[in-house]
């Protein structure tokens, strides 16, 4: 569930590729205002699994500097919400009525100003919204960009006097944020999980059931932090490695903000507020490396005005502060 006065934000390299990978490069500057007649001619809308979910820009507004687009999402099989009542425990559910589904809200911005030379490449922000993970949002924009965006080039040795059919693609890169070393100077590590890949050995005379996945789960004592964790990280990427095992995921906890509120008695208290993170790392990358792993760049963004689960416009202090965010980088 989503808190009212908080809300996590991601930061991604947004590129506009081309598809075909030969076909022109596009840009941004003509792709947004095709983008903006499909949302006003209200045909910005794709559905997905059987029509279940359905994914439509509900408001985009194009800026001098930034772009932003509020994304709304409609599940009909998600289940309805219930509320229990804090003393009697009575609880009461909320039926969806015909036609409707269960909503949520994605607030995304774009830096309209590539990000320094690389043309077709452009600093974004995303709110984390719970059923709507980067990956939707990559294809709802390709189904977008291919319904408003799609042309024709000559593409040299070609004997097509139409042209070849291209458009551009969306793709969100984790912005680089702290190395690992870093965040887990106010971290703990939790745990580890190796895996491997690898097609293994038949475990039947009649060669019918072959392992094709392994997985370690490595529990971590102690809460480790600093370089310490680092040193246990290393261990365990030196032990799948000579396992064969592929990849190593790094489970731990991150302080990102503090928050002090006063109880009953009028006592001040300081909680911290923690985010888990998940590091996928190489088994066969080298010590130094691992200190040095990135992760996608993320903010915690502090609301004084309440924010509902499925807001129907722009949350104005939600976008502003991501507008200000994004202008810092």
């Amino acid at each position: 569930m989503q808190a009212a006065n908080r809300r996590w934000v991601y930061y991604y390299d947004f590129n506009l590729e081309s598809y075909p990978k030969d076909a022109p490069q596009f840009d941004l500057e003509d792709v947004l205002p095709k983008v903006k007649t499909l949302w006003q001619n209200g045909k910005a809308v794709h559905n997905y699994r059987n029509d279940e979910i359905t994914i439509r820009i509900k408001e985009m507004k194009i800026l001098k500097e930034y772009t932003g687009i509020l994304l709304h999402l409609s599940d009909t099989k998600a289940t309805d919400p219930a509320f229990s009542h804090v003393e009697t425990g009575d609880v009461r559910v909320e039926s969806k009525k015909e036609g409707e589904g269960i909503g949520a809200a994605c607030h995304i911005i774009f830096k309209r100003d590539s990000i320094g030379s690389k043309k077709g490449w452009h600093l974004s922000i995303i709110e984390e919204v719970v059923g709507i993970p980067k990956s939707m949002i990559e294809q709802f924009l390709n189904y977008i960009f291919r319904v408003s965006c799609q042309t024709s080039f000559n593409k040299p040795g070609s004997k097509n006097k139409k042209g070849n059919i291209c458009r551009p693609k969306a793709n969100f890169n984790g912005h680089a944020s702290s190395t690992l070393k870093e965040s887990l100077k106010h971290g703990a590590l939790q745990g580890i999980t190796l895996l491997s890949h690898n097609s293994g050995e038949y475990i039947d005379d009649d060669k019918e059931l072959l392992m094709t996945e392994q997985v370690i789960k490595l529990k971590v004592t102690g809460a480790p932090s600093g370089d310490k964790a680092i040193g246990i990280v290393q261990q365990a990427r030196l032990f799948a490695n000579s396992k064969s095992f592929g990849e190593v995921r790094v489970q731990y906890s991150e302080v990102v903000a503090e928050e002090t509120k006063k109880n009953a008695k009028g006592e001040v208290k300081t909680t911290q507020i923690k985010k888990q993170r998940t590091l996928p790392i190489d088994a066969k990358s080298r010590n130094g490396d691992i200190e040095n792993l990135l992760f996608t760049k993320s903010e915690l963004i502090e609301l004084k005005d309440e924010m509902g689960q499925c807001e129907n416009t722009f949350h104005f202090e939600l976008i502003t502060k991501m507008k200000v965010l994004l202008s810092k980088v």
